[in-house]
């Protein structure tokens, strides 16, 4: 959990701290998951009293609204860090899919084309009728409280994961202060995956709600590209906890979800879509796919993709979370050291690409209130057995 929480806020703290900032951030981050993870039982038992935890959730949810009044404005103009257009992408990206019109033709006021999938787009429209796009950050993280607390049934885990996604992240501080939705969008796919688990593993299975589940990771997943490292993913750890023909069917609802909202839109216009474009701009100098740093890091993906889909990895209900995290890290890790060695040279800019681990979060964080709160029911709930 620490490791996530400093690599993903990497590149904000040291733009803002330097390496002296980093280190210390690491050293206090280590101490605070140490500490968490050794004392469990002790802080459970103190946040147990009376309704010390519900009310900290309720602090750290109105902080959260409050710093988003306060200065989503000024950082949005970019008077804090240089602003960011990830909303307006959203934004135009609504706009344009409810005038049928295709999203990746335009520009952000940056002059950045619309990078996000279809998915984000979609699911980002409510909160555009609204009137702020942003207002999803919000929206999922209620979801995502509610949905900890029903799975744990208990309000201390739920104000903990709380804590490590939110208050202790300066990355997430900065993206809910500046609209981002990198992490929310980290959220609803971790949320549809969730639910599509814990349904899955039960003992009577309701179908209905499985291929809804489905429907809605596929939809998720088509949010963005990264995200398709899912799949593979998904069909392994169903494949070793019951069969292939189960494996097969669930993830080509996924699958078929997803080809269902992108491809349209690809065969519009292929030259023009820049979720793929984006992508490999990212990791080169230009926005080609097929160039040496963008053929070497989806290497790097797909290998370590094909190491956490062997059995070995796979033994625990959680196991599909953490390793979906752990290629996202791993791609984004190399992606940054790709364009240091074209470069010659590691700059901040470089290092903020770390802010793409922001969709990991919720991802490792779930890994790790599963670990500490390993009651008997919990530890009965995550065993697989081949069936």
């Amino acid at each position: 959990m620490a490791t996530s929480i400093t690599i993903t806020s990497l590149g904000q703290v040291y733009k803002y701290g330097g390496l002296e900032g980093f280190i210390a951030f690491t050293l206090i981050t280590l101490a605070l998951v140490l500490i968490v993870d050794k004392k469990w039982n002790s802080i459970d038992a103190l946040l147990s009293k009376g309704y010390v935890s519900p009310i900290l959730i309720l602090c750290i949810v109105s902080l959260l609204i409050c710093l988003f009044i306060a200065l989503f404005p000024s950082a949005n103009a970019g008077e804090y860090g240089g602003g960011s257009d990830a909303d307006d992408a959203l934004k135009i990206g609504a706009e344009a899919i409810l005038s049928l019109s295709n999203p990746y033709h335009l520009q952000t006021y940056l002059g950045l084309p619309i990078t996000p999938g279809l998915g984000a787009i979609l699911l980002s429209i409510p909160f555009y009728l609204l009137g702020n796009v942003s207002y999803q950050n919000f929206f999922w993280l209620l979801i995502l409280i509610l949905l900890i607390y029903k799975y744990f049934k208990n309000f201390n885990t739920t104000l903990i994961l709380c804590v490590f996604v939110y208050v202790i992240n300066p990355l997430s501080l900065v993206q809910i202060i500046t609209g981002v939705d990198h992490l929310t969008n980290g959220i609803y796919v971790f949320i549809p995956l969730l639910i599509f688990i814990t349904l899955f593993h039960k003992k009577s299975q309701n179908k209905t709600l499985l291929f809804i589940s489905a429907v809605m990771l596929g939809i998720s997943i088509s949010s963005r590209i990264n995200f398709l490292f899912m799949i593979p993913i998904l069909f392994a750890h169903i494949y070793h906890s019951s069969n292939y023909k189960q494996a097969l069917k669930w993830t080509s609802v996924s699958t078929c979800t997803v080809l269902l909202l992108a491809l349209p839109l690809y065969l519009n216009d292929p030259s023009s879509f820049t979720p793929v474009k984006n992508a490999a701009g990212r990791i080169g100098h230009n926005s080609e796919i097929l160039q040496i740093s963008t053929i070497f890091v989806t290497l790097i993906a797909v290998i370590t993709t094909g190491i956490v889909c062997l059995k070995r990895y796979n033994q625990t209900k959680t196991s599909i979370f953490f390793n979906f995290a752990l290629v996202q890290i791993i791609s984004i890790s190399t992606t940054v050291f790709t364009r240091a060695s074209l470069s010659r040279n590691i700059e901040a800019t470089d290092l903020i690409t770390f802010d793409y681990g922001a969709f990991t979060i919720p991802f490792f964080a779930f890994v790790f209130i599963t670990k500490i709160s390993a009651n008997d029911d919990v530890l009965e709930h995550q065993s697989l057995r081949k069936t």
